[in-house]
């Protein structure tokens, strides 16, 4: 018989819920929570007749998949007392088989949920043969809405939170299965609305569930199959005594709302005067504060007043004691500008016999001077020559380098092109034959990180390059040679193998050979010399 059930729940971090547990059980799949590190295995898997999950039409394909799902919405509520879910438990009718029963779910979450951005993810439980017939769905719906650029809603729409939205879903519900019943071409139909709206006398059944039915068919005794029992037993009698009551209520609640109003009215006289008395002591709080605000404002310009005045004072005679020390400061400038006079006079006349001393002993020094200079420019063209050779010699060295270097980079660049091209290919075809993604796996755990052509084409890491050339891609130096074995397949995250680095030409610095041999001599000529002119005079 159908019967009409629909309830719902928060899902809060704060009642030691998870979401993988919770999807894990009502979907009969065994999940690993990424966060606790924890594989969750469902008991009762055979009862599970179906799990799907409905997403809108944009959202990206990794929805689809529970374990990413719920780890995703986990991982997003990040607050100790976040809700991660919203629960809908609702009875399906027994009258449908399990397709209508699909379809009746599908309908009703895309009408009330998916236009929202919500993603919907419900099971169907059967009882196993021999039980009770008890079909129900558990439809687990995440707090935000999914973006079509597959983020979460930055904020919750609180218009979920209201009462009012749960009498629309309560009422939808029993709109869609009275639409397939009528579909499936059964009489029977279901209400969401209590027996008092519908003007039922009777009083209503409690709701009994799937465990005391259990009882009762195993002989046993259930509160709540025996309440219902004397409630409809009892329906008769108890009707009229509660008519009886409720007359008499009726007309205790008239008196009651005749008092109700006599005193409403008295106290809305008393408001009225406490609201004049209010408006008279404000309009004469206003009236002295206007004349307190008069009185302050004229104090304040006279203190203002009597400050600038104090002000200009003090700047006037600032202003003479500085003329005064700026005096003062100019007659001590100018004894002491005299005394400096004299004194430099007296030095001038030092200076000229200095000088006089000088000038003989200079007509010394620039001989001396003359015989070095011209010792000095035969060296230094010596060695010119020497530099222009040997930089001759290092400009031939790195030409020759350069040209090494050019053709195995473009032999390099080739060969890793044609590897791309291939491992590109290896890939496309492995994520073809993947039918349904493994169980997801710690972060920590690379094998479980899919190789995809993104990844393989990354360009690899840079370095520089010893000659000053312009880097060269780290990855342009592992190639294989042209009859070396080709190398195994790229795996992620592996550090690129470095090629060897060649060694820079060994180069012979001749001129600085050169220049240790020729000080050499010119130190032994000037001790065969007597230690006069030459590198002694120096």
């Amino acid at each position: 018989m159908a019967i009409y059930h629909l309830s719902m729940q928060n899902m809060a971090r704060t009642e030691g819920r998870s979401a993988i547990a919770c999807a894990s059980y009502r979907s009969g799949e065994e999940l690993y929570d990424i966060i606790d590190g924890v594989t969750h295995t469902p008991k009762r898997a055979d009862r599970v007749a179906h799990a799907e999950i409905i997403a809108p039409s944009y959202a990206p394909e990794w929805v689809k998949n529970r374990g990413k799902l719920w780890n995703g919405v986990e991982a997003n509520e990040k607050r100790k007392d976040a809700r991660f879910a919203r629960e809908f438990q609702v009875a399906l009718p027994n009258e449908l088989d399990l397709e209508q029963q699909k379809e009746l779910i599908r309908d009703w979450a895309n009408e009330e949920l998916t236009p929202h951005g919500l993603v919907s993810d419900f099971a169907i439980h059967l009882v196993p043969a021999g039980g009770v017939q008890n079909d129900h769905a558990h439809i687990m719906v995440t707090p935000r809405a999914i973006q079509t650029d597959g983020s979460w809603s930055k904020k919750k729409d609180t218009k979920f939170e209201k009462k009012q939205m749960l009498q629309q879903w309560r009422a939808s519900w029993a709109d869609h299965a009275n639409a397939a019943l009528e579909k499936a071409g059964k009489d029977a139909q279901i209400d969401h609305r209590s027996n008092r709206i519908r003007g039922i006398q009777t009083l209503p059944t409690i709701h009994e569930g799937f465990a005391a039915q259990k009882i009762e068919q195993k002989g046993g005794l259930s509160w709540k199959v025996e309440l219902n029992r004397m409630i409809r037993e009892s329906n008769v009698g108890i009707i009229a005594s509660i008519k009886a009551k409720y007359q008499e209520m009726a007309k205790g609640l008239a008196g009651l709302q005749a008092r109700i109003a006599a005193a409403a009215i008295a106290d809305q006289k008393k408001k009225e005067e406490q609201a004049q008395k209010l408006a008279e002591d404000t309009l004469a709080k206003n009236t002295i504060l206007a004349e307190n605000q008069k009185r302050t404002a004229f104090a304040q310009w006279l203190e203002n007043d009597r400050k600038k005045t104090a002000q200009a004072n003090a700047l006037a005679d600032a202003q003479r004691a500085a003329d005064a020390i700026e005096r003062k400061k100019n007659d001590e400038q100018a004894q002491k500008l005299a005394a400096d006079t004299l004194e430099t006079n007296k030095r001038i006349a030092e200076a000229e016999a200095q000088a006089k001393k000088t000038a003989e002993d200079a007509a010394m020094v620039i001989k001396r001077k003359a015989y070095d200079e011209a010792q000095a420019k035969k060296r230094a063209a010596e060695e010119q020559n020497k530099e222009i050779a040997l930089a001759q010699a290092r400009k031939h060295a790195l030409e020759e380098q350069n040209q090494r270097h050019a053709r195995s980079q473009e032999m390099d660049r080739k060969r890793d092109q044609a590897k791309a091209e291939k491992a590109a290919a290896e890939a496309a075809e492995l994520n073809k034959k993947l039918v349904q993604p493994e169980a997801p796996k710690r972060p920590d755990d690379t094998a479980s990180r899919e190789v995809t052509p993104a990844s393989i084409m990354q360009p690899p890491p840079m370095r520089p390059d010893k000659l000053g050339q312009e880097p060269t891609p780290a990855a342009q130096t592992m190639a294989p040679k042209k009859d070396e074995p080709a190398l195994a397949p790229l795996q992620p995250k592996s550090e690129p193998t470095k090629a060897p680095e060649m060694p820079p030409p060994a180069i012979i610095d001749v001129g600085a050979e050169a220049e240790k041999r020729k000080k050499a001599a010119d130190l032994q000529a000037w001790i065969q010399g007597g230690g006069g002119g030459g590198v002694g005079g120096r």
